[in-house]
């Protein structure tokens, strides 16, 4: 869901975030996605877009002081996403803070949030860790598809409960995933949504072409069989990419 966009204004920002400039957003009951009054963090894919210079952007809680780390670096003219798993303030409206930074005198960066789920004290899904564990590979054909994805709609759908060899258990509502473009034909992006839901407007990785890119995410999966679908949509070609996808745990 997503839930800031400072291309549109979304989230309560309008433009590029400035060199040094810190933004404070609202997170918690905020529109579109409304992430409970309880959360304590966010699961969220950054992505960065109109770069005008090499830099990083770093998200902590809006009642705090900048943590002296980064979640996403950046060169110039890149459109690139990495996943965050982010504390929010104990209180307030503007629980989210992003800070920037860039080479002295460039212009900024636009930031967009999308939110992939919330942890509570009490109560929600609880997390199982696996080790590392490749359950699809589109060059060899693991999972069920050889080749390079398709571009556009209505993506390919895989399974990825009970599948070997990871045999992630049938009633996990959500996967932790490590998401690889390889040999990307083209500028595009993927989306990891569950089988049986429409694609909610979001992407996962960005790349450009001749990538080989990955990015971290907690996607939810549907019941039954073809529990996770991938969109992959490029700018031009009738193929995208190839895709792995490696899970490092499970929710239920």
């Amino acid at each position: 869901c997503r839930i800031v966009d400072t291309r549109s204004g979304l989230g309560g920002y309008t433009g590029l975030i400035k060199n040094g400039q810190s933004v404070k957003f609202p997170i918690r009951n905020a529109p579109p996605c409304n992430v409970v009054g309880s959360a304590a963090a966010v699961a969220v894919n950054i992505t960065i877009a109109d770069t005008a210079s090499p830099g990083w952007v770093a998200l902590f809680p809006g009642d705090g002081t900048w943590p002296g780390v980064s979640n996403i670096n950046f060169l110039k003219g890149d459109f690139v996403a990495n996943g965050a798993v982010v504390p929010i303030s104990a209180s307030g409206a503007l629980d989210l803070a992003s800070l920037a930074a860039f080479q002295p005198g460039a212009e900024g960066t636009n930031l967009i949030l999308d939110v992939t789920g919330y942890f509570v004290p009490i109560g929600g899904l609880s997390f199982y860790p696996i080790a590392p564990c490749r359950v699809v590979d589109t060059q060899t054909g693991l999972g069920g598809f050889t080749g390079l994805l398709p571009n556009g709609l209505p993506g390919t759908k895989f399974t990825i409960k009970g599948a070997a060899p990871c045999n992630i258990p049938s009633d996990a509502a959500a996967i932790a995933v490590n998401a690889t473009v390889v040999n990307s034909q083209s500028q595009g992006w993927i989306a990891l949504f569950p089988g049986s839901a429409p694609w909610p407007g979001v992407s996962n990785v960005n790349f450009f072409a001749n990538d080989t890119i990955a990015n971290g995410a907690i996607v939810p999966v549907s019941p039954g069989a073809q529990d996770l679908t991938v969109l992959a949509a490029a700018v031009s070609g009738p193929t995208v990419a190839y895709l792995q996808l490696d899970l490092t745990g499970y929710f239920k």
